[in-house]
């Protein structure tokens, strides 16, 4: 047993990277930035604009300094794939809607933000630039969502839905290995008013 648990312990406690600041879940959910960011990252040359993480999904904070292997398992366990997803910004709009109906807004990549006010969505940008109601986007989810959990039905009857088989964790590995020290410049994606 103890020869089958060296490989693992090996695997776990091996360093990928380090923090510059505390990553945590608040209320400017840095830990979320960060993931959601990678996915953006691994998935950017396959014409993806933004991705959107679930606040759930996200499993606990790291504080600054080294980062291992574990440490980037334990906010994301599951195993989910990422999942290239084409939506109209009216259809953006109804996903952003929804997460704000269950309090749980979605975390967004660099780039893209969007206000709240009341419980209600306000001005969306996308990429740098405001969401247009007509136009096609191409985001990043995790298949979780993907399938519509969290209640975030729009996204289970997309219609234009490719499964990478990429692994979250694997894009968060490489995301925070080529990033390190890690640090979050764009903060208050999730402006509530």
């Amino acid at each position: 047993e103890a020869a089958l648990r060296r490989p693992v312990e090996a695997l776990i406690t091996r360093k990928v990277g380090e923090a510059a600041e505390t990553l945590d879940r608040g209320e400017d959910p840095k830990m979320g930035y960060v993931v959601a960011d990678s996915q953006l990252a691994k998935l950017k040359d396959k014409g993806a604009v933004a991705a959107f993480m679930n606040p759930g999904g996200v499993r606990r904070n790291l504080e600054a300094g080294p980062l291992t292997y574990g440490d980037l398992i334990e906010v994301q366990p599951f195993n989910n794939t990422l999942v290239l997803v084409d939506l109209t910004g009216s259809q953006i709009r109804t996903l952003l809607e929804q997460g704000a109906a269950s309090g749980r807004f979605l975390i967004p990549s660099a780039g893209t933000w969007f206000e709240v006010k009341d419980g209600k969505l306000g001005r969306v940008v996308i990429a740098g630039e405001d969401l247009d109601e007509a136009k096609t986007y191409r985001i990043v989810v995790n298949s979780f969502i993907a399938g519509g959990g969290d209640s975030l039905g729009v996204l289970a009857t997309a219609t234009t839905k490719t499964d990478t088989g990429l692994l979250d964790i694997d894009a968060f590995v490489e995301f925070v290995t080529a990033n390190s020290p890690l640090k979050v410049t764009e903060v208050n994606r999730i402006r509530r008013g």
